[in-house]
């Protein structure tokens, strides 16, 4: 199946890979574009563990892999070409990606090194969480969404119990929403959160945030769908393999963040506002941790 983050470039920019057929690529080397070659392992990145099905397919994957980074290749050069890659504003596109290649490179190395839980501890994580499993709901919601969204309106709706009641303080301040009807699966929220939905009266609102926004939800019906056997015991190793990186990531890139910002040396006019003593550092979140999706009751 191919993997969402392999995306191939438009139509309009398919162009033909070209090159000198008299010396062809071999070995290692999968084509050469003006002189810059393109190796397997660039192949292997760009696929990025993206797999199909048959021999017949992953070749085709690969091919289609190829022709993206030749294209790729092929434009970055016209663009040199003519002299874009001599400006300041090159220089710092330049350091911005190679500063978050380096960071994602980190973020593998730490991620590759969490073990992998027990049979134990995930039957011991099935039993914990029976929201999850046993009892396992899945709610259809009628849903009001809101795509932008501060403070100010999450604090005016906190006392909110009915969809009219969101609806009107919306209207009150102008904001723009839409209504809907989505699904939330008790899989795809944190325990605790599927429980207070489950709990809550007929009728009373929740909200999520969503993003910039929020979605302000009424369970319409719901029911049991109980996760068993084998496909419980994946998920929960899925999860607690997440919970487990995403703890390390932080703790791990925290304690760098905290390390290198004693070395760290600032124009006055750029220094921040100096905390109170004893205030703790915030710990530093890896760059593609989820943002949290528990909903919060509007009670």
């Amino acid at each position: 199946m191919l993997d969402k983050r392999f995306l191939l470039i438009a139509a309009p920019l398919a162009l033909a890979a070209c090159g000198d057929k008299s010396s062809a690529p071999t070995g290692q080397v999968a084509a050469n574009v003006n002189g810059e070659e393109i190796t397997t392992t660039d192949l292997d990145s760009e696929l990025n563990g993206a797999t199909a099905p048959t021999p017949e397919g992953q070749k085709n994957l690969q091919r289609m892999a190829l022709e993206n980074i030749i294209n790729r290749t092929i434009l970055a050069q016209a663009a040199e070409a003519e002299g874009l890659a001599k400006g300041p504003e090159y220089a710092v596109i330049e350091r911005k990606a190679k500063q978050a290649a380096l960071v994602e490179l980190l973020q593998r190395k730490v991620g590759g090194a969490i073990p992998q839980p027990g049979s134990e501890e995930i039957d011991d994580f099935i039993a914990e969480n029976p929201s999850m499993f046993a009892n396992r709901r899945v709610f259809v919601v009628d849903q009001i969404v809101v795509p932008q969204a501060n403070q100010e309106l999450v604090k005016a709706l906190q006392p909110v119990k009915t969809m009219a009641e969101a609806q009107a303080v919306l209207q009150q301040r102008n904001i723009k929403s839409n209504n809907t009807v989505g699904v939330i699966d008790a899989l795809t929220i944190p325990p605790q959160a599927a429980q207070q939905i489950a709990a809550l009266p007929p009728g009373e609102v929740f909200i999520i945030p969503s993003g910039p926004g929020l979605r302000i939800n009424n369970v319409r019906s719901s029911q049991v769908d109980p996760v068993s056997g084998d496909q419980a015991k994946n998920i929960a190793r899925e999860l607690l393999t997440r919970q487990r990186t995403q703890t390390a990531l932080q703790n791990s890139l925290a304690e760098r963040i905290k390390a290198g910002r004693a070395k760290v040396k600032y124009n006055d006019a750029f220094a921040p506002p100096k905390a109170p003593a004893g205030t703790p550092t915030p710990a530093a979140a890896p760059a593609d941790a989820p943002a949290g999706a528990a909903p919060s009751p509007a009670s």
